[in-house]
């Protein structure tokens, strides 16, 4: 029971964070900082696991880890800038989807496309870049907005992990200081976890739709 009491303090950190965000009080961003000066609180003043004197040593191992994803993203914004100058995903976006007019298909072949793309550019870059192709082409063959939406966040999300341009394997790989194909490799099988959702919702919509189509049907 004293564990549980003790860990409630820590458990409230995600109630700031979501319910920050869905309360309108602040962003994603803003959230981020407020769940960390959070945590400071709760480590110095209430837990006590770190002490004043370790505050210097900690902002510099977190500026230092920084610098170096900062970086990361710099040279991935700039490989992106590169492919996009070069016309390169479109004109392999536009010869992929002349192969076929089935919706299934298509999404199958945008799914490939989209991890393609996530292995070697930036999240925000493939988004930018293929919105505006995706979205027309999803209209005229009648699929639903909110599940391609769906398909594109989490097909995003898992090209952050995908080597050798993934954001967030980098992130984890620099700050656990793990090498990274050693850390890409015991991520494999959350990899195919993810794909097999993936392509559950894909093909199967309700799995996807089903929660905005009752939070929609309860207005």
């Amino acid at each position: 029971m004293d564990s549980v009491l003790g860990a409630l303090s820590a458990v409230f950190t995600p109630v700031i964070i979501i319910g920050g965000m869905v309360s309108g009080i602040f962003t994603p961003t803003e959230a981020s900082v407020g769940a960390t000066v959070y945590a400071l609180i709760l480590t110095v003043l209430i837990y006590r696991e770190v002490k004043w004197k370790d505050l210097p040593r900690i902002l510099w191992e977190t500026l230092e880890a920084s610098v170096r994803v900062l970086f990361i993203i710099s040279a991935a914004g700039i490989f992106g800038w590169l492919l996009i100058h070069q016309r390169v995903p479109e004109t392999v976006i536009k010869g992929l989807l002349a192969l076929s007019g089935n919706p299934w298909i298509v999404l199958l072949i945008i799914n490939f496309i989209l991890l393609v793309l996530g292995c070697f550019m930036e999240g925000i870059s493939v988004l930018l870049l293929t919105i505006p192709v995706f979205v027309p082409v999803i209209t005229k063959l009648g699929i639903d907005p909110v599940h391609f939406g769906l398909i594109m966040t989490l097909n995003s999300m898992i090209g952050l992990l995908t080597p050798p341009v993934g954001m967030v394997l980098y992130t984890m790989s620099s700050i656990g200081r793990i090498p990274l194909w050693d850390l890409a490799h015991e991520l494999r099988w959350h990899l195919i976890a993810l794909m097999i959702v993936l392509g559950l919702i894909t093909y199967v919509p309700g799995f996807a739709t089903w929660l905005p189509n009752l939070l929609m049907g309860a207005r």
